[in-house]
């Protein structure tokens, strides 16, 4: 099982050669996958994606950027709940207007997020792309990969 380090290589319907990742999908359909179900898919191909760096770096995105901005929903949320029994409406008002503004926001990072990962192309959200960044370089200091492994090898 180990890796070369080269990639993979596969014909697809007609295409010329396409590298494929670990997880048996070509670079591009991976990556994209990554942001489809939010924080929820790049979990999953940062969990099962070993080799493809471009990959691993989509699939961290979307877990802190998406992560991120589902629990920055969730607090909203419960803030709103508070604020509609104990505060005045202008408090509720304006929660559910952060709220609304920050759905749209998301919405928007999602839809640029799928089309550029489509596209092939490596790119780093503002802000997220660096923490996610980050966190890959962390990570590839502590181990060869995400896994739970413990001691030197």
């Amino acid at each position: 099982m180990g890796g070369s380090g080269a990639p993979k290589l596969a014909v697809i319907a007609g295409m010329s050669r396409t590298a494929l990742s670990s997880t048996g999908l070509d670079t591009r359909t991976a990556s994209l996958l990554c942001y489809l179900g939010w924080w929820v898919t790049g979990a999953v191909f940062w969990l099962l994606e070993r080799d493809d760096d471009r990959v691993r770096l989509h699939a961290a995105q979307s877990v802190v950027a998406f992560g991120s901005l589902s629990l920055l929903l969730i607090a909203l949320a419960a803030l709103s709940l508070l604020a509609l029994s104990f505060a005045p409406a202008l408090v509720f008002t304006t929660l559910v207007i952060a709220s609304t503004a920050i759905v749209v926001v998301a919405f928007g990072l999602w839809v640029v997020a799928l089309w550029r990962a489509s596209s092939g192309e490596s790119w780093k959200m503002p802000v997220f792309g660096h923490l996610a960044e980050q966190w890959l370089a962390k990570k590839k200091a502590g181990s060869n990969g995400p896994g739970l492994r413990a001691g030197n090898s």
